[in-house]
């Protein structure tokens, strides 16, 4: 995990970790093409909320095991088949993943659609730098 990326999420309350074994399994079954990046921050922390960087938004990430069934609940593959969540800001919008493209995106829960997401960054770097701001 790169620098920037540590001490952007240096602030967060992080969840304990997977093994390594629950970790390749639980990747197995999700069906997105996850970025480097994000792929070492969930193996070393497994999501974790609070306030990224100094002055920057109130979010929390999921922990790895609980994200199949988190997109489940929220009927994700029903409103927004593109899109796997990763995430939230606490609020009405959802921090996840185009699919497909692979870059990361913010959408409101109510009235969540493929079309209302909005590209945040192609890695999970350049998602926090956008948070942080």
């Amino acid at each position: 995990m790169n620098d920037l990326l540590k001490k952007l999420v240096s602030g967060l309350d992080q969840n304990p970790p997977l093994t390594e074994e629950q970790f390749h399994t639980i990747l197995r079954d999700i069906p997105v093409n996850f970025p480097s990046d994000y792929l070492a921050y969930m193996k070393e922390f497994n999501g974790g909320e609070g306030v990224i960087g100094e002055n920057g938004r109130y979010v929390r990430f999921w922990p790895f095991q609980e994200l199949l069934e988190a997109n489940e609940d929220y009927a994700v593959d029903k409103f927004a088949p593109g899109l796997f969540f990763i995430g939230s800001d606490g609020g009405d919008t959802a921090i996840g993943l185009k699919k497909e493209e692979g870059f990361f995106i913010e959408v409101p829960f109510i009235g969540m659609s493929d079309e209302e997401a909005v590209e945040r960054g192609g890695t999970f770097t350049d998602l926090l730098i956008f948070l942080s701001r």
